[in-house]
């Protein structure tokens, strides 16, 4: 390595903040050089089910309904979860076609049910709740959360909504967290962090049971982490190096608040 190379990079790892390693990657015809970090995290679907919630909900209380719709249509989006007919779970389903097409099943009944939970998905409330999702207004985030106070505390929907927002705020996604860099040549293999969350229809269903088998299947080749990563640039600043640290809990908060959402859908469900 040439002298002038190992001396900026022994300065650049005297000012990286504690815990933090850096490599250099290729991109393209260049080398950068990127710093990186390991979040903590725990392995799981990190997932919560709305379909049963917002069949009740559609019923008891429309304004409070359109809310949930614009909620979950911003999470997604800001923090790039996917939804019912998205991402991992869209594998399930086409899988499932697959198996129909090709008349895989044991018996009779195991081919009625498959058919079945295919036209559930296809043309049945999975269908119709994904649409009114997609096309659900826009809520500027601290009215959303103020709309979401002004129902009473022990409303667990509502609840679910002001957590949600909170972490929506912080403006970060899972995408902000991939650094492929670390994983080299087999990470094509690997459960990639985008497939490890997702907003579920119903979690007993025929697409969702499918999509868990994948998961677990691609697990045991491997899990991708989340990384806090900056790659350093002619305009990287010290207050760039500092604020490091700080995004290193979001996806643990992220995975918290899931298992939260769940517990409150549940407990909504169980509400007279």
């Amino acid at each position: 390595m040439p002298f002038a190379a190992a001396y900026v990079l022994r300065r650049l790892s005297d000012q990286i903040p504690r815990g933090f390693e850096f490599n250099i990657d290729r991109e393209g015809k260049d080398y950068v050089v990127t710093i990186f970090q390991e979040c903590p995290y725990d392995w799981s679907w990190s997932a919560f089910e709305v379909g049963p919630a917002l069949r009740k909900l559609e019923k008891e209380n429309k304004r409070l309904f359109g809310l949930f719709l614009s909620f979950l249509n911003q999470y997604s989006s800001a923090c790039q979860i996917p939804i019912w007919d998205d991402g991992i779970m869209a594998y399930g389903l086409d899988y499932l076609k697959d198996s129909v097409l090709v008349n895989d099943f044991e018996n009779a009944e195991d081919k009625r049910q498959v058919k079945k939970a295919i036209a559930e998905y296809e043309k049945g409330d999975p269908k119709r709740y994904i649409a009114l999702i997609r096309k659900a207004p826009k809520i500027p985030l601290p009215q959303m959360q103020s709309r979401a106070r002004c129902y009473k505390a022990g409303q667990p929907i509502a609840n679910l909504i002001h957590q949600g927002v909170e972490i929506m705020r912080q403006g970060r996604s899972l995408t902000d967290y991939i650094y492929r860099g670390y994983y080299g040549d087999d990470f094509a293999s690997y459960l990639h962090l985008l497939d490890q969350s997702a907003i579920l229809f119903d979690a007993s269903d025929l697409i969702t049971q499918e999509t868990e088998t994948f998961l677990d299947a691609n697990a045991q080749e491997g899990v991708e982490h989340p990384f806090v990563t900056l790659q350093i640039k002619k305009k990287t600043t010290k207050a760039d190096l500092d604020k490091l640290e700080s995004l290193l809990g979001w996806p643990m908060q992220l995975q918290q608040f899931t298992s939260r959402a769940q517990e409150l859908v549940t407990k909504y469900l169980r509400k007279r």
